[in-house]
């Protein structure tokens, strides 16, 4: 059960031109925070606490330095200006249950960062996450996994693709279709009139949850990562 200090780093209002995309009949909701949103972000860099205990810090790869202070006090909150902020937010309790971070892969942009995209020809297997959570650690998955590294296939997707750069959900809302019904929304409202499909999904550095739920969400298990 959600204890009092869960209930108010997750808890979020609604506020003046907050941005709903979508909305339920039980007063659940999916809202876009903007990062120039300074009530928004400050839910989110509490929220961000939570998803650092599941998930682990995000440490973006840009130069942080020219974004410094901008936002946030804690270094660990920043994020690049590029990733965007989707948030589940529960009816009942006003509590975010829910969290993408998400980003444009298009040429331009994979070209600027200098991402390797590819698909995970090994399966679920060939991810060290994986191994390690279902304590498959002997010497032949992991030969198998080196060599699928060594002799990855040519790429089988095109650009654009939408990035998930981190995907959180409370444990008690896991299986009940809060991360579909979520990164559903993000396929819809990332490009400007542009619905992307289940299979423009490229997953970055996933937990062996997140590798379960990519392989369930995009009905293949060489889905895309970067």
């Amino acid at each position: 059960p959600f204890n009092g200090p869960y209930l108010t780093r997750c808890m979020v209002s609604r506020w003046r031109n907050q941005k709903i995309l979508e909305e339920y009949f039980d007063g659940s909701r999916i809202i876009e925070i903007p990062q120039d949103d300074r009530i928004g972000m400050a839910s989110f860099h509490r929220l961000s606490e939570v998803m650092a205990r599941d998930l682990g810090y995000d440490r973006p790869t840009y130069d942080i330095s020219k974004h410094f202070g901008r936002f946030c006090d804690n270094l660990n909150d920043q994020l690049p200006p590029y990733v965007r902020i989707f948030v589940f937010v529960e009816g009942k309790k006003k509590t975010a249950v829910g969290c993408c971070l998400a980003e444009e892969l298009t040429v331009a942009s994979v070209q600027q960062h200098g991402y390797n995209l590819q698909r995970l020809t090994g399966g679920l297997r060939s991810l060290l996450s994986w191994r390690i959570q279902t304590g498959l650690m002997d010497g032949a998955n992991a030969s198998t996994a080196s060599a699928t590294e060594k002799s990855p296939e040519k790429p089988s997707f095109q650009l654009p693709l939408c990035g998930i750069r981190r995907l959180w959900v409370s444990p008690r809302h896991r299986r009940q279709k809060t991360a579909t019904n979520l990164v559903d929304c993000v396929l819809k409202n990332l490009y400007y009139l542009t619905h992307l499909t289940r299979e423009q999904v490229a997953f970055s550095e996933p937990t062996a949850d997140g590798a379960g739920f990519a392989k369930s969400y995009t009905g293949r298990e060489d889905f895309v990562i970067y």
